[in-house]
């Protein structure tokens, strides 16, 4: 991330934009300290993340167009045009905690010298008329989709802007997990289903309860049914992320072998996985139904939505 210049002037307006958030909602007494927080998080996911799929379509990932839904201040988007991608970045600048981010985007661009005005438009994911079918190579999000209003519409409009061979790459945080990364907090999976509960719960907590109504509360289930309405003309792919050298190791030896993904030449234990069908196969299944369970427990704190749209 060290490739994008923020300006004092701007780091100010973000911090001061953030300051009652930081504190009603996160936690944090220090608003400069939430600044650092937002800043680190977003960082060019191409990559480090889409890479793999990309190589598997035997494209160059610098040839596609990228869209980012919920660009937010446009870190991410920034640094992934510098470092060589066509990317552009939908924000509505509007919402509890959002204020002001597209036109703050826009001063981001200007400043690190980024000529394209259009690189981030003003709409929402439900609303993408901006666009016309067919229009990007890859459609990407990262901790936005539990703060729109229809989940359902937006990934209708995702799949509609997606070109055919396209890859769609969502990720969102389980909200049946024992963590809730918005107020930084454990969490009760399962039990703070009704939003009225995790009200008083925040409150117990000692945070605001006004931001529960900015969220969905997003879980594998519920967006495996959505998908399975929406995402028709290709396959998808739910993938949780866990934490742990234990459970990380686990998952990922099931991402790999469930996607059947050949690019695997940093992964030696799964590469000799897959050269046996049996040993394949048994990987698979245990892998699997261990997944499941740590899912099932409310060891999964996020998972990706991950979608191949056919040719």
């Amino acid at each position: 991330m060290n490739s994008i210049f923020v300006p004092d002037e701007i780091r100010h307006k973000i911090i001061a934009g953030n300051k009652i958030f930081a504190k009603d909602i996160r936690g944090i007494q220090d608003s400069k300290k939430f600044f650092n927080v937002i800043f680190e998080g977003q960082k060019c996911p191409i990559a480090d993340v889409f890479i793999r799929f990309i190589n598997e379509q035997g494209r160059n990932a610098v040839d596609l167009k990228y869209l980012e839904i919920g660009a937010g201040y446009g870190f991410s988007m920034i640094d992934c045009i510098k470092k060589g991608f066509n990317v552009i970045g939908i924000e509505p600048g509007s919402g509890e905690g959002f204020e002001g981010r597209y036109e703050l985007a826009k001063e981001l661009l200007a400043v690190n010298s980024i000529e394209n005005v259009d690189a981030i438009r003003e709409c929402t994911g439900e609303d993408m008329d901006c666009f016309h079918d067919a229009s990007f190579d890859v459609v990407y999000s990262s901790a936005v989709l539990e703060h729109v209003r229809n989940i359902e519409k937006v990934l209708s409009e995702a799949d509609r802007v997606l070109k055919k061979n396209g890859f769609m790459y969502m990720n969102m945080p389980n909200y049946n997990s024992f963590y809730e990364g918005h107020y930084r907090i454990f969490w009760l999976p399962y039990l703070l289903k009704n939003k009225k509960i995790a009200k008083l719960y925040v409150r117990l907590k000692g945070r605001k309860d006004y931001f529960i109504d900015e969220l969905i509360f997003t879980t594998p289930g519920m967006i495996k049914r959505i998908a399975g309405k929406v995402l028709k003309e290709g396959k998808f792919y739910l993938v949780p992320h866990l934490d742990g050298i234990v459970m990380g190791n686990i998952a990922r030896v099931y991402f790999y072998l469930k996607l059947n993904l050949k690019d695997i030449k940093d992964r030696r234990f799964i590469a000799f996985l897959t050269h046996n069908k049996f040993l394949r196969f048994l990987s698979l299944c245990i892998s699997g139904i261990l997944v499941k369970i740590f899912v099932l427990f409310g060891f999964c704190r996020s998972f990706n939505l991950i979608y191949f749209k056919r040719q």
